[in-house]
């Protein structure tokens, strides 16, 4: 892959698009999988991407399909955003486990010692220097499950799509006016008595940006009467956390948490809620939780609801209780508008579907929500088996077992016996099997 992506970028990008061209390597996944990995990465590039519009990676010439190149230039709106986004690869780059490794070097400056990244010694080591002098990047080559693995939570899923640490900053880059939208009546909401997410009472409020909606959810951990938004319809309840989702500049979404400070958390805390899509659960975070939990059946991004609120005003038995005119004009505005914020979703989801079908070449929301996890499920939890293990060394089982048996490392091993081994063992031990399969092969080429 990487002498693919050399001949690529001399012969096929421009001189000075070089510094903003990256790749993405299939190889990892079994060849069957590939157009669906390749609607994957795509979807996740996008999402993101502060674009406005959407850009599909390109499939390189002569890498059988398994090369994908990707034009930071075209996935952001400026020069600083792309060098931003860049920067943000550099430090993602500098934990790659496949085609790098970590060693300690003395300084001669100070005499102290420190860590540096340096290329592998399985990888051809002359083209990575090329790649490497051509693109200005330490790693311009990623694998797909692992780009994918990284991009899709925090911390790097905040960085990457560049959501701020507070959420008044969020707000003022999505190009939203929070005192001119309540002072024009123009949010309007929902309470439920017992959320899908959280199995607990919600409120939900949808506001308009400069780029689209964006569905804000106003939690608790519950147990407190003075945090029900049932008791306190009226706003002066307090919460504990909000879930936002938010449309991005080419159409795709935007997730973010914050808690009652306006402070971004990495996840929603456990009281509050988990991500229960998975067995068994795990901490609820964005993009992955969100993506997974809103893309079932034909919710399309953004899940269903019924105003339990609404209802309760509607049987006359309930009234909103307050003092100023103006105020009491203003709830009855937020919840009195239930089939215009039913339209409302349903424009939304309609928006989020074509952007999706645009970033994969026709997927479904559901479809790609689907084909994520599976990659981020397969790769993170699903474990590595010595099939899979012999696959990322580019060898069969039987060449595996062969360029292995001399190792003493426990976890490659424990492959050769044939068991299963967790993904973070196998990173920690790849560098091992990988220079003693790369030795392998030059002793086969050698004594053919």
């Amino acid at each position: 892959m990487l002498r693919a992506a050399v001949d690529d970028v001399q012969l096929r990008v421009a001189l000075q698009q070089r510094a903003t061209t990256r790749y993405v390597a299939l190889y990892p996944l079994p060849e069957s999988s590939w157009d669906e990995a390749r609607a994957v990465v795509s979807f996740v590039v996008n999402s993101v991407s502060r674009s406005a519009q959407i850009v599909r990676p390109r499939v390189v010439p002569g890498s059988g399909g398994g090369l994908l190149r990707l034009d930071i230039e075209r996935l952001a709106p400026d020069a600083a955003e792309a060098r931003r986004w860049l920067n943000v690869w550099e430090r993602m780059v500098a934990d790659d486990p496949y085609f790098h490794l970590k060693t300690e070097v003395l300084d001669p400056a100070n005499g102290r010692r420190r860590v540096v990244l340096t290329d592998g010694g399985w990888v051809d080591l002359a083209m990575a220097a090329r790649l490497r002098h051509w693109t200005g990047s330490r790693g311009a080559v990623v694998r797909a499950d692992w780009f994918v693995a990284q991009a899709t939570v925090p911390p790097l899923y905040y960085e990457f799509a560049g959501v701020p640490k507070r959420k008044a900053d969020w707000l003022e880059q999505l190009g939203v006016d929070a005192v001119a939208i309540k002072r024009l009546g123009a949010n309007r909401g929902a309470n439920l008595f017992r959320s899908g997410v959280t199995d607990k009472p919600r409120r939900l409020s949808r506001w308009n940006s400069l780029l689209g909606a964006i569905w804000n959810t106003y939690d608790t951990a519950g147990g407190d009467a003075t945090k029900d938004v049932f008791r306190n319809p009226t706003f002066t309840v307090r919460f504990d956390a909000g879930e936002h989702i938010a449309t991005r500049a080419n159409g795709l979404l935007e997730y973010a948490l914050f808690d009652s400070k306006g402070i971004r958390q990495d996840a929603v805390p456990p009281e509050i809620a988990i991500d229960d899509t998975v067995s068994p659960p795990v901490p609820l975070v964005p993009m992955l939780s969100c993506v997974r939990c809103h893309g079932v059946g034909d919710e399309d991004g953004l899940r269903s609801f019924t105003d339990d609120q609404s209802r309760l005003l509607a049987s006359g038995r309930v009234a909103l209780l307050v003092d100023d005119r103006q105020r009491l004009t203003a709830l009855e505005l937020f919840y009195g508008r239930q089939a215009r914020l039913q339209r409302e979703l349903e424009r939304d989801r309609d928006d989020y579907r074509h952007a999706v079908g645009a970033a994969t070449g026709g997927m479904s929301p559901s479809d790609v929500a689907r084909e994520l996890a599976a990659m981020y499920e397969t790769y993170v939890v699903g474990g590595v088996k010595p099939a899979q293990a012999a696959r990322e060394l580019g060898l069969s089982v039987a060449q595996f077992r062969r360029a292995m048996s001399g190792s003493v490392d426990p976890i490659v091993l424990a492959l050769v016996e044939g068991l299963s081994v967790q993904r973070d063992q196998w990173e920690a031990s790849f560098a091992e099997a990988a220079l003693r399969a790369a030795a392998a092969e030059a002793e086969k080429d050698e004594h053919p």
